[in-house]
């Protein structure tokens, strides 16, 4: 089973930050064997590398260093959360059955 959760930290600002919470599988077993999972709107996850920049159809997972999944990035906009959101949901359903009791594919935390 195939799973990915992201936290998302509202900050006393009002910036948003997101992080990867956990991740099953990295690399080309991310996705249905390769390294990214495309939404039905073309938002793409990508598991090959650090995260360190955003593209406006792309986020890209944390795969070769554990460490990297600690550190935020900023969200730049309302609506490429709201993608993001459903980028990840979609990935959950496509590649599992979800757990009675299983919690939410993203997490808001204020």
């Amino acid at each position: 089973m195939k799973h990915l959760t992201l936290e998302v930290l509202t900050t006393k600002w009002g910036t948003k930050l997101v992080r990867v919470k956990s991740q099953t599988h990295h690399g080309t077993s991310f996705g249905a064997g390769r390294d990214n999972f495309c939404s039905s709107d073309g938002f793409r996850l990508v598991s090959g590398g650090p995260m360190t920049s955003w593209e406006e159809s792309d986020y890209r997972l944390d795969v070769y260093d554990e460490g990297y999944s600690l550190k935020a990035l900023m969200v730049p906009s309302e609506p490429w959360l709201a993608r993001l959101r459903r980028a990840v949901r979609e990935y959950n359903d496509f590649f599992a059955d979800k757990p009675e009791g299983a919690t939410p594919d993203v997490e808001i935390i204020e």
